[in-house]
């Protein structure tokens, strides 16, 4: 394995990312792919930081400029770390750490208790895609694909949007401007959205509940130009149609300067 020393810019313009597909899955079984990425070499760099060390200190393994878990048998465990995205700030550190921490514990239960029953190996792939709205407003989406036995494969997502001028993870409502009614806002445009996309594969009724609550809106990013907002299989549709995305223009919305 070559060691490789990257440079990266302690605040990053350009999007990075790594992202793994999924180990193979028996025939019978339903896979839901993340979209992979390469990742975004950061520009002028001012500062030299050894990524593969850090990524090793982590518990990763560096492999091809990529920081990742690779774990075969069963269960099969592939998980992609944001090293270069975690040096950037504590709080990203924090966050990701204990998310990924618990994720992993969480399934390795899951299987301890439940695995042994499996007519196929289990399966867990966690993979990111980063989205750099400027200096300090860093979006961080998260894919996870697993398999736990049954038909078919698990799908879901985790989202953070950070903001690092105040130290934050921001919620969908800490987007808005006070005083605005953040899901009267959100409604309608996404439900609006969600009918022309759907079309057939979706019912106003089906629409309606999942947008309901401004909980159906927690799984979200901040690019240059939208809000993306994430829903995941079965919840807006039948399974076959996969995950959803709405993108909707920042400037339609009422929301604080940084995120405008």
């Amino acid at each position: 394995m070559q060691k490789v020393v990257c440079f990266v810019v302690l605040s990053l313009l350009l999007a990075g990312c790594a992202l793994g597909a999924p180990g193979s899955q028996p025939d019978d079984i339903m896979t839901i792919e993340p979209t992979t990425a390469v990742p975004t070499q950061p520009i002028e760099p001012t500062e030299v930081i050894a990524l593969d060390a850090v990524c090793q200190q982590k518990g990763y393994t560096w492999d091809d400029s990529i920081c990742r878990l690779i774990q075969e048998g069963n269960p099969q465990i592939e998980i992609y770390y944001p090293v270069a995205w975690v040096v950037q700030s504590p709080l990203i550190e924090r966050t990701i750490d204990t998310y990924l921490s618990n994720y992993l514990a969480d399934f390795e239960v899951n299987f301890a208790q439940n695995g042994a029953s499996s007519p196929a190996a289990w399966q867990l792939n966690l993979a990111f895609q980063v989205y750099p709205r400027n200096l300090s407003v860093i979006s961080i989406r998260w894919d996870e694909s697993s398999y736990t036995g049954g038909a078919h494969g698990n799908f879901g997502y985790t989202t953070f949007v950070f903001d690092l001028s105040v130290g934050q993870v921001m919620s969908i409502d800490d987007l808005f401007v006070d005083g605005v009614d953040a899901l009267r806002e959100l409604q309608q445009p996404v439900r609006d959205a969600l009918i022309a996309q759907l079309a057939d594969f979706s019912d106003a009724q089906a629409i309606t509940a999942g947008t309901d609550d401004l909980s159906d809106f927690e799984h979200f990013v901040v690019t240059d130009t939208d809000l993306i907002i994430y829903y995941e299989p079965y919840v807006l549709a039948a399974g076959a149609f996969g995950a959803v995305e709405v993108a909707l223009p920042l400037r339609d919305f009422s929301l604080k300067p940084q995120f405008q």
